[in-house]
């Protein structure tokens, strides 16, 4: 299955391991669970994960690496949890790197001019390295066991979204027993700064709804007044979300450049499909896109097609 790619890893002396702009679990365990593992197969390899990770589980997973130019020319690139060069997190990357393989659990959403593996039917990203790993016969450590936990109860929202309930418990079980510490993951994942609860509250009180869509709109200045950023929208999006009635939920932040950052969900419809036609993508149930130089009209417009999904089915 993963044949070629894992050759491809083990004849480059030098790997860089990157994933999307703002970073969740599923991206940051998948880089750290794949250095881990191709560390302790080859310890005289160089494995390097860039970008911004997770800094809240730096001290029990990793930190991030610093990479140079002359790395990333060197380097095969392996990116994770997405198949797009220009959404990875390292300008270095997109600039100089010229080897790559993508591992993705994302809907194909555009051509592919390197070696890939896309499984959409996959839990998480962290699925997929988990099957490399085990086929090339790399250990796995506990903190590799760790991030590739991480991955997967971030992803499926501990559990929640699965399609094959018996795999993947079948897997997160395997990766306890190799020394995964789920506790302490759990408690690490579950902690937030008060001020999370001024973003909660203003989220419930500041939603919008039409027509089986429930949604929130949240401006540079409403940003500022919560001391929140751009990223939020992810991580807030399912405060609003399984309303009767409303089967689509979705959060637009404004960027400070000017770009409107959609994150959408449903228990229902496939709201990808909507999402690619801005050019964005993801699942069918969760999906998001960045409208860059948007406008009121633009959120209007991708409101309206989420609202048609709904009609479309009645």
């Amino acid at each position: 299955m993963f044949e070629n790619i894992i050759k491809r890893i083990v004849d480059c002396p030098s790997i860089i391991i990157v994933g999307h702009i703002r970073p969740d679990g599923d991206c940051y365990g998948c880089q750290v669970a794949l250095k881990e593992a191709i560390k302790d197969a080859f310890p005289n390899k160089e494995v390097y994960i860039v970008g911004q990770g997770l800094p809240f589980l730096f001290n029990e997973l990793l930190p991030m690496d610093d990479v140079d130019e002359n790395i990333v020319k060197k380097s095969l690139i392996v990116i994770v949890d997405l198949h797009e060069l220009h959404r990875t997190d390292n300008e270095l990357v997109q600039k100089y790197g010229n080897d790559f393989v993508a591992l993705d659990h994302h809907i194909k959403c555009c051509d592919i001019p390197y070696e890939y593996y896309i499984d959409p039917d996959a839990s998480s990203a962290c699925e997929i390295v988990s099957r490399l790993i085990l086929e090339a016969n790399w250990p796995i450590n506990p903190k590799c066991a760790s991030a590739l936990y991480l991955g997967i109860v971030t992803d499926t929202a501990r559990f929640q979204y699965l399609d094959n309930f018996a795999n993947v418990h079948r897997l997160s079980a395997m990766l306890c027993e190799k020394g995964a510490k789920p506790k302490i993951i759990q408690r690490l994942l579950a902690l937030s700064p008060e001020s999370k609860l001024i973003t909660q509250g203003y989220i419930l009180t500041h939603y919008q709804k039409r027509d089986g869509v429930i949604y929130v709109h949240l401006t540079q200045d409403e940003l500022k007044k919560i001391n929140a950023n751009v990223s939020v929208g992810s991580l807030v999006v399912n405060l609003i979300g399984n309303i009767y009635d409303y089967p689509i939920w979705c959060t637009f932040v404004d960027n400070e450049v000017g770009s409107l950052v959609v994150e959408a969900r449903s228990n229902k419809f496939n709201v990808c499909s909507v999402m690619s036609k801005y050019g964005g993508g993801g699942h069918r149930l969760a999906a998001g896109v960045t409208i860059k130089n948007a406008t009121s009209q633009d959120m209007e417009n991708l409101i309206n097609d989420l609202c048609d999904l709904i009609k479309g089915m009645y």
